[in-house]
């Protein structure tokens, strides 16, 4: 479990979410059959992988455009 938790860390720093999330559901499978006190912070992991990973996915992070939670006033802009 700490070998997938580990890889994904380093997949996740890289950028490769998509293979990340898929080591940190091995680790999560392996927590929930043989380390269930490691469960909750293993979903914790897993929860934050998808989130992150849906944000670079959607490209909120490089054009937050229409995603912004708290938009400007019409009429002026954020500074740069």
């Amino acid at each position: 479990m700490q070998a997938h938790l580990g890889h994904a860390q380093l997949l996740a720093y890289q950028g490769s979410m998509t293979r990340a999330v898929e080591h940190y559901e091995q680790a999560y499978q392996l927590a929930k059959s043989s380390v269930p006190g490691a469960i909750p912070q293993v979903e914790e992991m897993l929860g934050v992988a998808y989130l992150h990973k849906a944000g670079m996915d959607s490209g909120v992070f490089r054009q937050p455009d229409d995603f912004c939670l708290l938009p400007n006033r019409p009429g002026r802009a954020y500074a740069k």
